[in-house]
């Protein structure tokens, strides 16, 4: 059995606007909505610190803390996969877009990323989003301000 950790990122702006990037889906092609995320690979960084690399990684940012909302775990016995999603209110930095050659050492494809208002939110489908928890994360951010953490399981 193989367990992959995987992170991420819900990062508001002042004005409660969720950051969102727009990469590339491996199965089509087409560019699908997502959080910064990533996968924790190395050993000697925690969870947080690898969500904290990821972010300034994929739009520039340095986060000033985070904060653990939710957990998943979803795949099947032989390929498990546990997430673990992030808030982000404070960081510093302007948005970018890394440029495509460091995009290609790290097998990402992101073309853009946008701060998104909670209703233009709720006008995404869910087809437009690269996986099923962030539109489940997304579609239910204010009812998880709220809460504690979250431990689900994604079958």
């Amino acid at each position: 059995m193989k367990v992959t950790i995987k992170v991420a990122a819900i990062i508001l702006n002042e004005n409660s606007e969720v950051l969102l990037i727009k990469e590339r889906y491996e199965k089509d092609g087409e560019p699908k909505w997502n959080l910064v995320k990533g996968t924790y690979d190395d050993a000697k960084e925690t969870v947080t610190e690898c969500i904290n690399r990821e972010i300034k990684e994929e739009v520039g940012l340095t986060a000033k803390g985070v904060e653990l909302k939710r957990i998943y775990h979803y795949g099947d016995n032989e390929n498990q996969r546990i997430l673990f999603v992030f808030f982000v209110r404070r960081f510093e930095g302007v948005v970018s877009v890394p440029v495509t050659s460091d995009q290609e050492k790290r097998k990402e494809s992101i073309v853009e990323a946008h701060w998104v208002n909670k209703d233009d939110i709720r006008n995404i489908t869910e087809k437009d989003f690269i996986a099923p928890y962030v539109y489940q994360t997304l579609k239910n951010i204010e009812g998880l301000d709220k809460r504690e953490v979250e431990i689900l399981r994604i079958d």
